[in-house]
């Protein structure tokens, strides 16, 4: 049994013309190029007053950092302490100060059974969060004979929160921690419901907030600003005003990063008086063409830098952020060409260019198709020249190959489109896995910030099996759940939801439990990436997360790439466009 549509839904498979081509009606862009375009340093302050007073702030923080590592035991203030500069996104700038708190928790895990349980799990948490051992048993304490987390805990409502968001740093098979999930979720709700009065205090917000989606699940950069703007109107007597500040000037500094990036990708960007390297992104988008010539297809340039700086947000990873961007627009537009334009035959002919990755064998498809691949072309292989000058290998096989295998498994789910066949969902994972582009984003992110070499390039794949599959896992999912109906009305007969009602004979809210529960499996999974030492750099580990973290962005209230709506533009703007005032404004 399949989901049934719409008559609005249905009204979106409508044909173009006499070429008998299918249009998915999308909404054109609601960003302008000339507002990209007229961003400027006016919505910023001064960047050298900043720069110094960011200096000074820093000195008063570090000495902040230093009086709490003053005495004897190691007391819970020290504890909240790391995590205000971890919440804050100040962690890059304390690095060795917050290492050394962590090792020091590590040697005191031991002892847990002394701490209350808003203690225990904060412990729990920041060790797990930052890559250190953490064992589930530190919970033991706080449980009773039977294995059960004790009654008593039901009104420590800051513990039970605190419970509640280190549950999620759980790795699939750990018990007492999906109990700890369990039970916490249940009695934070509980508290809730009892507490209906009209005027939430800031803790009922809180539980709110972390109930719909853990802070671990969520877009970190987004989660920074949150935090930052929270403590800005609750600190009082002057406590941690430094750090607080130093965070503002911080995200705003990363924020003026992020935004000139995106600026780099305008041509037109050259007649505004403004750094040269602010010329490159919407440049490249320009130059290619493709948002003139594919109308049926998603013009969502500022919505794929919002990915690429999802997954790589730190200020240092420009040229990886630009040309994941770059690698963002031209998979949005193919999967437009696989699943709303090309005929089967033209999509052959595109797939088997791509494998050749051979210029002329393009020749007779359509002139889009044609710009498409000679767009991918030219792209993927100036990336794999930037990256062969500046690593000495040469990449353009491998990610020749990745785009391969992504082309065609859009052709496999565009042949069951065709032959209106339902695979199974063992099958229909296999190719949606590799359909989501996460294998191929990952390989390229590879690629881009890593130090590389044919041997670990040949092992990639095989070495992060694991890793890619999960989080490309949750990227397919995610999307799914959200694009089904969508899917469904322009002609596409598989996705997730469909393939396991198909072989369950499941209903449609059963089916779309189950993936939310593979989603919670996939996250579970995830949360070991950490200690795998294949890994080359805690930022690459990070990626990983990111893309799980993003997903949930995007789609966490429908299929905001395909249809941006106010909330993901409200983020959009949090992140890359709108400033954190001081508070005084």
């Amino acid at each position: 049994m399949c989901p049934q549509l719409t008559p609005s839904e249905k009204s979106l498979c409508v044909k173009k013309g006499g070429e008998d081509r299918p249009c998915a009606g999308y909404a054109p862009s609601i960003w302008s190029y000339g507002y990209i375009q007229s961003l400027n340093s006016n919505h910023h302050p001064d960047d050298a007053s900043d720069d110094i007073k960011m200096k000074e702030l820093f000195e008063a923080a570090t000495n902040q950092m230093t009086s709490h590592d003053k005495g004897g035991a190691y007391q819970l203030g020290k504890i909240e302490l790391i995590d205000h500069v971890l919440k804050l996104g100040l962690g890059r700038y304390f690095e060795t100060a917050v290492s050394i708190g962590l090792d020091n928790l590590c040697r005191r895990q031991r002892s847990v059974h002394e701490n209350d349980l808003y203690t225990t799990a904060l412990h729990f948490r920041l060790l797990r969060q930052n890559g250190r051992e953490a064992s589930q048993d530190m919970f033991r304490c706080h449980m009773d004979q039977n294995g059960r987390f004790k009654t008593s805990l039901c009104k420590d409502i800051k513990g039970l929160l605190a419970l509640y968001e280190a549950s999620y740093l759980a790795c699939d098979g750990e018990e007492t921690l999906a109990e700890a999930r369990e039970f916490s979720a249940l009695h934070l709700k509980n508290h809730l419901s009892r507490n209906l009065t009209g005027k939430e205090d800031s803790l009922a917000v809180q539980i709110s907030y972390a109930l719909e989606l853990p802070s671990h699940r969520r877009l970190q950069r987004l989660e920074a600003r949150r935090y930052i703007e929270e403590k800005q109107y609750a600190t009082k007597n002057g406590k941690h005003l430094a750090l607080i500040e130093l965070a503002r000037l911080n995200y705003n500094m990363v924020q003026r990063v992020l935004q000139s990036d995106l600026q780099d990708m305008s041509r037109l960007l050259a007649r505004i008086r403004l750094n040269r390297a602010f010329t490159m992104i919407l440049r490249w988008w320009e130059e290619t063409g493709l948002a003139r010539q594919l109308s049926f297809a998603r013009d969502r340039l500022v919505e794929c830098f919002f990915w690429a700086a999802g997954l790589v947000p730190e200020p240092e990873s420009r040229q990886c952020r630009k040309e994941l961007t770059k690698l963002a627009v031209l998979v949005t537009i193919i999967d437009d060409v696989y699943d709303v334009y090309g005929t089967l035959d033209e999509l052959e002919l595109f797939t088997q260019a791509v494998q050749r990755w051979d210029l002329n064998s393009v020749r007779d498809l359509p002139y889009c198709m044609n710009l498409c691949f000679l767009a991918l072309h030219k792209t993927i292989n100036q990336m794999a020249d930037s990256i062969f000058k500046e690593k000495g290998v040469n990449v353009v096989p491998h990610l020749a190959r990745a785009w391969a295998d992504l082309c065609n498994a859009f052709l496999v789910e565009a042949k069951w489109s065709h032959e209106k066949h339902i695979p199974s969902f063992d099958d229909y994972q296999k190719t949606g896995v590799v359909s989501s582009s996460g294998p191929m984003l990952f390989l390229h992110a590879y690629c881009l910030s890593q130090p590389i070499s044919k041997n670990t390039l040949e092992s990639f794949q095989d070495d992060l099996a694991d890793i890619i599959h999960s989080s490309s896992m949750i990227f397919r999912l995610s999307n799914d759940l959200v694009t089904s109906r969508a899917e469904l009305a322009r002609g596409k007969s598989a996705n997730s939801v469909v393939c396991y009602m198909k072989d369950t004979d499941a209903s449609e809210a059963s089916a779309t439990a189950h993936m939310r529960h593979l989603i919670n499996k996939s996250w579970l999974k995830m949360n070991c990436v950490k200690s795998n030492k294949s890994l080359a750099t805690k930022s690459f580990a990070e990626i990983f997360m990111n893309l799980g973290r993003i997903c949930q962005c995007v789609y966490q209230y429908g299929d905001a790439h395909s249809a941006p709506d106010t909330r993901l533009k409200s983020r959009i703007m949090s992140l890359l466009i709108n400033p954190i005032r001081p508070l005084r404004d």
